[in-house]
């Protein structure tokens, strides 16, 4: 069994933040209200803003609740996982 796990890099970590921060303020929602929403501490949100990634429950709940597209973010995020694989490959022919 393969398991792929989802690693995004600093980029896609403040992309995905930004993202969501404009998304919120520009509908006039508070981090109180997204913590509400999302059933979790306001800490724990403002980690989601400060680049923390959250599971995939909570990112498709993030996502639908501010009309994001998760797959903007999954794509690129499996663009640099197949670059890694490759990468991985090339240095096991090597050795």
């Amino acid at each position: 069994m393969l398991k792929v796990s989802y690693r995004p890099n600093q980029s896609q970590k403040n992309l995905f933040s930004q993202d969501v921060f404009a998304k919120r303020c520009k509908q006039g929602l508070t981090q109180e209200q997204m913590a509400e929403y999302l059933f979790v501490s306001v800490n724990a949100y403002k980690k989601i803003e400060a680049g923390h990634i959250p599971k995939t429950g909570f990112f498709l709940l993030i996502c639908a609740k501010l009309g994001l597209e998760p797959m903007d973010y999954l794509e690129e995020a499996l663009k640099q996982e197949k670059r890694d694989v490759l990468l991985q490959v090339q240095e096991t022919e090597t050795v």
